[in-house]
């Protein structure tokens, strides 16, 4: 499991640059993967080689899944249009 998370947290050629890292999938393999366990570790080992890591999610009126990463932020931006 760790090689696999640093593996997903490469840093970006230019050093200055965020590191992105792009999970591609349904609303509900999204829901599984917020809810895991192998979610947390990577949120916590991201915690611990950035200083700032945000996580960019759909719109919350077509995707609610979003919303189960409430509690494992420790700020949230909600944009209205």
């Amino acid at each position: 499991l760790p090689e696999l998370i640093d593996a997903h947290l490469r840093p970006s050629l230019a050093e200055a640059a965020p590191c992105v890292v792009a999970v591609p999938g349904t609303s509900s393999s999204m829901l599984s993967l917020y809810l895991s366990r192998v979610f947390d570790e990577f949120l916590d080992r991201a915690r611990e080689r950035f200083h700032h890591v945000l996580i960019d999610v759909p719109s919350v009126d077509a995707h609610p899944e979003g919303l189960v990463l409430v509690p494992k932020a420790d700020g949230v931006v909600l944009v209205v249009e």
